[in-house]
C-alpha cells in the first residue's frame, strides 16, 4: 500500500508537468526596455532594413520561413492597429531573431530541436529597446508543410498577444 500511494503522486507530479510544461505548445515571454512604456508606444512601424536584428550568419534551411515570419509578424500588428506608413518617421522599428537551439534531457539519452523566434521594437531615434518578445517550441520534423506553418502562425500570436493595442499620443 505504502508503494502505492508513493507510484499515485508520482503519476500525478508527472502530469501535472505535462499539464504545465511538456504539453504547451511553446513558452514564451517578454520584455519591456528599462526607459519605455509601451502605453504610450504610438500607432506606426518600420522594418529594420533586411527585417533581421542582426545580419544573417546561418541560412534558414527553409528560405520560406523567414518571408511567412515576417508576414505574420505585419498580421499581428495590423490586428492590433499598428500600421506601416509609407513616409515619415515611424513610432518604432522591428526586427527579429530566429534561430535553433539543440535541446538534451537530463539523462543525455534523447536531444530534439527548438525554435526560437525572438522580435525587438526598438526607438527610432535612439535605438534603444523598447520592447522584446521571444518563444521558443519543439521543432516536428515529421509533420507536414502546413503543419509546421499553422504552428509557426501560433507561435508569433502567442509571442505578441502581450503588446498591447497601438495607441495615438
Amino acid at each position: 500500500m505504502k508503494h502505492s500511494k508513493w507510484f499515485l503522486l508520482m503519476v500525478c507530479g508527472m502530469g501535472l508537468t505535462a499539464l504545465v510544461g511538456a504539453c504547451a505548445p511553446f513558452q514564451s515571454e517578454s520584455h519591456w526596455g528599462p526607459a519605455h512604456q509601451l502605453s504610450g508606444l504610438g500607432a506606426t512601424y518600420a522594418w529594420r532594413q533586411g527585417a533581421k536584428c542582426e545580419p544573417e550568419s546561418v541560412q534558414t534551411e527553409n528560405p520560406d520561413i523567414p518571408v511567412r515570419v515576417q508576414e505574420q509578424l505585419e498580421a499581428d500588428l495590423a490586428t492590433k492597429g499598428y500600421l506601416r506608413p509609407a513616409g515619415g518617421k515611424p513610432d518604432f522599428v522591428v526586427c527579429y531573431r530566429l534561430g535553433k537551439v539543440v535541446t538534451q534531457a537530463e539523462t543525455g539519452l534523447d536531444s530534439w530541436d527548438d525554435a526560437v523566434l525572438e522580435v525587438d521594437l526598438t526607438d527610432p531615434a535612439t535605438g534603444g529597446l523598447i520592447w522584446r518578445g521571444r518563444v521558443r517550441g519543439r521543432i516536428d520534423y515529421s509533420a507536414s508543410p502546413d503543419a509546421r506553418g499553422g504552428r509557426l502562425d501560433t507561435a508569433v500570436r502567442q509571442l505578441m498577444k502581450p503588446l498591447p493595442k497601438a495607441s495615438n499620443r
